[in-house]
């Protein structure tokens, strides 16, 4: 649940796609796969040599799209569809290899493909709502290819090193702290860990024994994280304790989520590398160059808002 709370940016694979990888990257109950042989034994203990190696991998492997990596009900896995997804893995905090994430990456496609293989023996594939979205995300697919082919080629490597030297080099990271966090199904039973805790109980203990959260057998232990990586609401609160501090009342992230947090730690990361932002200064790039791209598509095109009472398909032409 604590990673539904952390906010990752969305990307070009599916929600399910991103949900199954993000899942199994937090911890939880793995599809029992086992690989027939690791992608790539490099160790990668830094959020930054992650990032390196995971933008280098999906390049490989998007140059070979079609090669079959994997199977599950008789549904092909390639290449291909491993790189695409590899670019949408949501950013870690390092501690981890390429050959972890390369395998939970193809871990979370085998289960997007069996959710899918189950939808179409249930005939959901024939709704006629479900395939107009099927078609809107085709639209969507295109008009981003479109913008990428558009405004990506601005967005050069000069542009960003620029970005980077202009708004990063010589400052300060972000700050961070260190968290750990209790999450329990109703707001009375949060009241209750917190009357434990003020009668002198261990967070860490009441975390195992409590937390329904996928922390919990490590004690609530979820790291450092940063406050643009939390939701408002838990950030709010994070970002305000110091260090051994505890919330004084729980905090609701959803209806049947009610979150003690206590923070451990703070610290002031150094200025980050350019390999590490390279990916958010793009996006921006990107986003800068996107409204001359969208005026550049309508131009000369006949448009019409018709309101939201609209006309009957016949009428419009």
């Amino acid at each position: 649940m604590w990673n539904e709370v952390i906010s990752s940016p969305a990307g070009r694979c599916g929600l399910v796609r991103r949900l199954a990888i993000a899942a199994m990257l937090a911890g939880l109950a793995p599809m029992g796969v086992r690989a027939a042989e690791p992608a790539q034994a490099t160790q990668a203990e830094s959020a930054a040599d992650v990032l390196a190696s995971v933008r280098k991998l999906s390049d490989e492997f998007v140059k070979d799209p079609n090669t079959v990596v994997a199977e599950i009900g008789g549904q092909a896995i390639t290449r291909g569809d491993v790189g695409d997804a590899l670019r949408t893995v949501p950013a870690t905090n390092g501690g981890t290899t390429i050959d972890v994430i390369y395998h939970t990456t193809v871990q979370g496609l085998m289960a997007q493909q069996a959710m899918v293989f189950r939808a179409k023996a249930m005939g959901i594939d024939k709704d006629p709502a479900v395939r107009r979205r099927i078609a809107e995300s085709g639209d969507t697919i295109l008009a981003n290819e479109y913008l990428r082919r558009t405004a990506g080629p601005a967005v050069t490597e000069q542009v960003l090193h620029d970005a980077y030297d202009r708004e990063i080099a010589g400052k300060p990271g972000p700050e961070e702290v260190q968290a750990r966090v209790i999450m329990t199904n109703t707001q009375q039973e949060a009241m209750d860990v917190l009357s434990s805790l003020a009668k002198g109980g261990d967070f860490a203990a009441l975390a195992r024994s409590t937390s329904k959260d996928t922390s919990a057998k490590a004690g609530g232990e979820i790291g450092f994280v940063r406050l643009d990586a939390v939701s408002p609401g838990i950030g709010a609160v994070l970002f305000a304790l110091s260090p051994g501090q505890t919330t004084a009342f729980p905090v609701r992230v959803a209806p049947n989520a009610w979150f003690i947090v206590r923070v451990e730690a703070r610290r002031q990361q150094g200025t980050p590398s350019f390999e590490s932002v390279r990916d958010r200064l793009a996006q921006q790039a990107m986003l800068a160059s996107a409204p001359a791209a969208i005026q550049k598509a309508v131009a000369g095109l006949t448009a019409h808002d018709y309101g939201a009472s609209g006309k009957p398909p016949a009428a419009v032409r």
